[in-house]
């Protein structure tokens, strides 16, 4: 059995959901403390934030449809990367609740001139390798 085989019995369920997809996020209460970004929202609870993956499709800038469980496999794959990582960097996950959530504890970013430091490029001699 190849991939595209193993995975026919999800096409039924996919589909099933179609017109279930998490697009939208809003708290109730009228909790507006909220960004909204191309894939994740966030809600900011003070030292502690809620981060809620969509079904949200972008490119450029731009939302171009919504896949269903796209949230859940998305923040899952992340939350199982950062549960295998944790012994070697502490990371800011506090809890999974939910497929689609993480909540997260609130971190100090780096000012920009340290995430984004100016790039300084050389020549380099190119160098040709006989029999490759």
């Amino acid at each position: 059995m190849n991939a595209i085989e193993s995975t026919e019995h999800y096409k039924d369920r996919i589909k099933a959901e179609l017109n279930n997809t998490l697009t939208k996020t809003e708290l109730s209460d009228g909790f507006s403390d909220r960004r909204i970004g191309k894939v994740r929202d966030q809600y900011d609870f003070g030292d502690k934030v809620a981060l809620i993956t969509t079904d949200r499709q972008s490119a450029f800038d731009r939302v171009l449809a919504s896949i269903p469980f796209k949230g859940q496999v998305l923040n899952l794959t992340s939350a199982w990367w950062f549960e295998q990582t944790k012994h070697i960097i502490p990371n800011q996950v506090i809890d999974v609740p939910d497929p689609n959530v993480t909540l997260a504890k609130k971190v100090q970013c780096f000012p920009n001139r340290i995430c984004h430091p100016r790039i300084h490029y050389r020549k380099h001699k190119h160098i040709t390798l006989d029999g490759l």
